[in-house]
């Protein structure tokens, strides 16, 4: 199984550069609810998708 992820926009993509930079940065990084809410839905996407890849190898 080849596993392809790309971002669905450039401004998705600057919100998680910036979240990744500044988070790891910057004690004073602060996030909204609605931006906590997009990452918890792009953690849940990884997750199915990794435990696809996952049962995919297994059962190969």
């Amino acid at each position: 199984m080849k596993v392809s992820y790309s971002w669905q926009s450039d401004t998705e993509a600057k919100f998680n550069r910036r979240a990744y930079i500044d988070a790891r940065c910057s004690m004073h990084y602060e996030i909204t609810e609605e931006e906590l809410v997009y990452l918890q839905g792009e953690v849940e996407k990884l997750k199915r998708l990794v435990e696809r890849v996952c049962l995919t190898r297994l059962e190969g």
